[in-house]
């Protein structure tokens, strides 16, 4: 069973990856990869996760809100009365949707200290903690009247029935209620202590332990990224399948982590949107092991303009591998319509073929990436020629 079934296209995964990594940061078990074990069938297998969910976080985006799968996935938590509706894109969710209100993660990069983040998570934690009924009727704890006859002591000293009397006149029931309160208060200001970071795994480590700090650039030479980081860290050694046992990684996007580890080798990951890179490390007896890891990687800004050079809003845009030996391109990304005139994307320094759409009009052309740096790439679009 998990505490969050999260519904969402497959070609926003990178973007909701974040959003994952972020609530199973703060404690929640989070169901999102749609892996399905031998033996059972699609369906099946999310049909059981979705029912069993305690909370459904349907993404609406470009993508998400023509999918037949994710409006029936939201339905079902809609039904329930646990849909917590996010938008990425500047979208209107899809008919029936619009009347619940829906937390905008629009161009959010995945930190979980976000004003907007931090309110989606209050929202869910609303849906999660609370009680799937009435809650019964807590019973005195003193009877006030005794249902057997009590034996009643043949001597008393003085004082004893004042006693006796303070016993029956004190606030039992006020005392549960306020332990209760405090209770509660005190995983408030828990809460409120992890999300400033009191409670975190990003402190520094003892002097003399041993473990491996991680951070990521994006050129070598380059500046530590600031935030948004997920890091993971497997064993060195592959299987016969190539696969490698994970260990451990970041409980939620950071700058950088620090694990502790014992001497020895291992493999290291490091996830920026949709860039990644690993590395072999050697953790030594001596202390404290720093990896920088390279991403080589670059954005791309791209526009759209008609032939007049007006700029424009609402073009799909695509961004393609470079052609194979027998000529084939591999999709790497790309957007839905959007109500910005631009696009931006992280991707791995490279060559890459971008087309645009919009309207009848398409266009299309090669651009390279260079590590740490933005690319700015204008499309002029031209009309479709249509057939006789």
């Amino acid at each position: 069973m998990s505490d969050i079934f999260i519904s969402y296209a497959a070609e926003d995964r990178s973007r909701v990856r974040l959003l994952a990594d972020a609530l199973a940061g703060l404690g929640w078990s989070v169901w999102l990869d749609r892996h399905i074990p031998t033996g059972s069938t699609f369906p099946q297998e999310i049909a059981k996760a979705l029912d069993e969910a305690r909370c459904v976080v349907v993404v609406w985006s470009r993508h998400s809100i023509s999918s037949s799968w994710v409006r029936e996935e939201a339905e079902e938590g809609r039904k329930r009365g646990v849909l917590i509706p996010v938008l990425i894109d500047e979208i209107r969710p899809p008919l029936g949707f619009g009347l619940i209100q829906a937390a905008s993660l629009i161009g959010w990069d995945g930190d979980p200290g976000a004003e907007a983040f931090e309110k989606l998570a209050a929202d869910v934690a609303g849906v999660i903690r609370a009680p799937a009924g009435p809650a019964p009727a807590v019973p005195p704890i003193l009877p006030t009247k005794p249902a057997h006859p009590v034996r009643q002591p043949q001597t008393a000293g003085p004082g004893s029935e004042s006693r006796a009397a303070s016993r029956r006149s004190f606030p039992w029931r006020a005392l549960g209620v306020w332990l209760m309160a405090a209770v509660a208060l005190a995983a408030v200001l828990a809460y409120n202590a992890y999300r400033t970071g009191r409670i975190a795994d990003r402190g520094s480590p003892p002097a003399a332990a041993t473990g491996v700090r991680l951070s990521a650039v994006l050129a070598e030479g380059g500046q530590p990224l600031s935030r948004g980081v997920a890091f993971d860290v497997f064993e060195a050694a592959a299987n016969a399948e190539g696969h490698r046992k994970h260990i451990t990684g970041s409980s939620h996007p950071n700058p950088s982590a620090w694990f502790p580890l014992p001497a020895g080798r291992y493999f290291v990951t490091a996830r920026y949107l949709d860039a990644s890179t690993g590395a072999e490390v050697e953790v030594t007896p001596a202390g404290a092991t720093r990896q920088v890891m390279n991403l080589r990687a670059g954005f791309l800004r791209v526009a759209a303009v008609l032939a007049d050079g007006q700029a424009v809003s609402g073009a799909v845009y695509d961004v393609y591998s470079e052609p194979d030996v027998e000529g084939r391109r591999t999709r790497i990304t790309g957007s839905s319509h959007q109500s910005q005139a631009s696009a931006q994307f992280l991707l791995p320094a490279g060559r890459y073929l971008v087309t645009a759409a919009h309207g009848g009009a398409n266009a299309r052309a090669d651009t390279a990436i260079a590590a740490g740096r933005t690319q700015d790439l204008e499309l002029a679009l031209v009309p479709i020629a249509k057939p006789r």
